[in-house]
């Protein structure tokens, strides 16, 4: 409609059918498809801003995610000898009452990372632990899906068999129906039908 399908040749141009009122009729096409491509136009951005604001939420969310595992895997990359050595493993708090409010401060902010030094090897366990579930899970799932394409294999199998049997059968009766007749060159009876 945008680009000219209104028929424009046999509509406007028709000398058996001439319009009656013209001027009227151009002016009312020419607003119709400028407002027409404006509004379309207008639509389309809006869809597609609105898309935008969703993609914008989810992207912030998959962005601190991958950041925290890429945290995670490089921490684990690190050997154990040298986490430890600059990981605080326990925190003396002295209860001093000469130092003052910057001291206290200082000491109340000591307190808080040694608590997070053992949350986070809390989290490095809890982590290690749900990749060897995962692992153990993709174990399992590969095996069954060997088992599935053993389950297949054995029932194209089984219709293989059947078929043979089928086919055994059927012969079996052919050849116990089959007329003998001797043989003229051997003098030997032989059946009829050939295999």
């Amino acid at each position: 409609m945008m680009i000219g399908e209104i028929n424009y040749e046999s509509v406007f141009n028709n000398p058996d059918e001439p319009l009656e009122y013209p001027e009227v009729t151009y002016i009312l096409l020419i607003a119709f498809l400028i407002f027409m491509s404006i509004l379309i136009m207008n639509l389309l951005v809006g869809l597609a801003v609105d898309d935008i604001k969703v993609v914008q939420e989810q992207a912030m969310l998959q962005k601190l995610a991958m950041q925290t595992e890429l945290v995670l895997d490089i921490e684990m990359v690190i050997p154990d000898f040298i986490r430890r050595k600059h990981m605080l493993q326990e925190m003396k708090v002295n209860n001093d009452r000469k130092r003052g409010v910057l001291g206290l401060l200082l000491s109340k902010l000591n307190l808080h990372q040694g608590r997070e030094v053992s949350e986070i090897e809390e989290l490095r366990k809890d982590m290690q632990q749900l990749k060897q579930a995962v692992n153990s899970l993709m174990e399992v799932t590969s095996s069954l899906n060997d088992l599935a394409v053993l389950k297949a294999s054995v029932g194209d199998l089984g219709q293989l068999t059947a078929r043979l049997a089928s086919n055994i059968q059927s012969n079996q009766q052919a050849s116990s129906v089959a007329p003998t007749t001797p043989s003229s060159e051997t003098g030997i009876w032989q059946n009829s039908i050939d295999f």
